[in-house]
């Protein structure tokens, strides 16, 4: 789950290696598709966030069928 957003970052970083130390990353950022990169890491972030409250909710002993 979470290999999808280590490879945005790692193409991020080989496209923008000034990113890091730029005053404006959005800017710095240029031809990169900024909004899908941001759309798939919420998308995946939601997902690993469902994933842990489905561990925290089985907890206490509420039977979830995990999928």
């Amino acid at each position: 789950m979470v290999l999808p957003l280590v490879v945005m970052g790692a193409v991020t970083a080989v496209a923008a290696p000034d990113l890091a130390v730029s005053n404006a990353p959005v800017v710095s950022l240029g031809a990169l598709p900024y909004l899908p990169t941001a759309v798939v890491a919420i998308a995946m972030i939601n997902a690993m966030s469902m994933h842990s409250a489905g561990f925290t909710a089985q907890a206490p002993g509420f039977a979830f069928p995990r999928t």
